[in-house]
């Protein structure tokens, strides 16, 4: 960059992904990163095909959970959880496909420590039998769910988590920790559990807000006391339900906190609200964190586009960074500014990035006529000169095309700028 326009701009911003992404550099400030324990590289689980399928009203058949885990492969997402693998005859089937097809995702399965007599054990041995590489062990920690489980109570759930622990290392797969409603949970019995699954030799541990009630605060709270618990040699892994609409920030908080693996599903979907979206983990950890996702960004967007085509579901028009309206503009400054080359001024993405077309309309209603806007900007970039009278022929038949249809795209205007407005030597 060496036009005069970007002498100041790396006081302003920095940018990412190859010139397509940029950070501001306050963020960088060390007031605002104070108190950082930011992980070198992040793990992404993707729970798309567990938590994602219990999306009220999605029902997957083999041939869309099979897309679907090919996509999050070509993307490089490392993890994929397949469901309740030992409980779950589709999950299972499902799992054990993936594994005759050779796919490298690492296949993590939901299972159960609280069922009565063995039945845990068995689901385990189900679970590991059917490929899982990681069994995320599911364990009660609140007065509240302990009350559904009679024969659980919550003073027995610590031994029990050791034995699963124990028994899950005994099967040569990887035993990981969650406590389904740990941000309700009591702090002992938060710090009971989770020093018996430490003890016990577990690998990974979560901090898991299943209703989506926490604030980031928490997030980072318990994040960092569960480091203290379990040590600097065991993963923390995050889960945040978005019922708030605080999944992202959670989520990012507990980044911040120094976990270094989370649980996302593609467009935020999943149970009730959803959970943190895989696409905003993956570009606020690449871009605003500077943390290490080893996926292949640019096609984040085509993965949104399968699942939501595998989910039959819509995509919102103002979703984060894959929406339609994050690419589609129709105030005045926004497309001046566009036209004249600063895209960062009102993106913070290039659309080029994923592969898309930005959109420019102008728009009944919001249309402005002065000649430092975004009229003249276009006729700049046609390299058009136009006189007073054919200035005045272009603004009255832009704006009579807006009364008549409301929008009128870019290249409907640039028929009636070529129309009215003649080529000069």
């Amino acid at each position: 960059m060496t036009d005069v326009r970007y002498d100041k701009i790396a006081e302003e911003l920095e940018f990412r992904l190859n010139g397509m992404a940029w950070r501001p550099t306050v963020n960088q400030h060390p007031c605002v990163r104070s108190g950082y324990h930011l992980p070198k590289e992040l793990i992404i689980c993707d729970e798309t095909l567990r938590e994602g399928e219990e999306t009220a009203n999605v029902v997957l058949d083999m041939e869309d959970r099979i897309e679907i885990a090919r996509k999050l492969e070509e993307v490089g997402i490392p993890e994929a959880e397949v469901g309740y693998v030992g409980a779950i005859p589709e999950h299972s089937a499902f799992s054990r496909e993936l594994k005759r097809s050779g796919s490298k995702l690492k296949l993590v399965s939901h299972t159960r420590t609280y069922t009565k007599s063995d039945e845990w054990k068995k689901e385990l041995d189900a679970a590991a039998e059917a490929g899982s590489d990681i069994l995320c062990l599911l364990a009660q920690g609140s007065h509240t769910l302990a009350g559904t489980c009679p024969w659980m109570p919550l003073e027995a759930v610590p031994e029990r988590v050791v034995e699963a622990v124990e028994y899950t290392k005994t099967l040569g797969v990887v035993p990981a920790l969650t406590i389904v409603d740990g941000i309700r949970t009591p702090l002992q019995s938060f710090i009971d559990i989770y020093t018996a699954a430490a003890q016990a030799g577990v690998k990974r541990v979560y901090v898991m807000d299943g209703q989506g009630v926490a604030l980031p605060d928490t997030a980072y709270f318990l994040t960092r006391m569960l480091r203290g618990i379990v040590g600097d040699d065991v993963e923390i892994a995050l889960h945040f339900h978005d019922d708030y609409g605080m999944a992202t920030a959670n989520t990012i908080s507990g980044i911040k906190a120094g976990a270094s693996v989370v649980d996302t599903v593609v467009c935020g979907l999943g149970d009730k609200a959803g959970i943190a979206a895989t696409e905003e983990i993956i570009m606020a950890a690449e871009v605003l964190l500077d943390i290490a996702t080893h996926t292949k960004v640019p096609l984040l967007y085509d993965l949104v586009q399968t699942v939501c085509k595998c989910f039959d579901v819509q995509l919102a028009p103002n979703k984060s960074h894959v929406g339609e309206n994050i690419v589609r503009h129709d105030i005045d400054a926004h497309i001046n500014t566009i036209l004249r080359g600063y895209w960062w001024a009102w993106e913070d993405i290039d659309p080029a990035l994923f592969g898309r077309k930005r959109i420019l309309q102008w728009t009944r209603g919001k249309l402005r006529t002065g000649t430092s806007g975004s009229i003249a900007a276009k006729i700049e970039t046609m390299g058009l000169r136009p006189t007073e009278q054919e200035w005045g022929n272009v603004v009255n038949a832009l704006r009579a095309a807006a009364q008549a249809h409301d929008i009128v795209l870019e290249k409907e205007f640039e028929a009636i700028i070529r129309a009215n407005v003649s080529e000069k030597d």
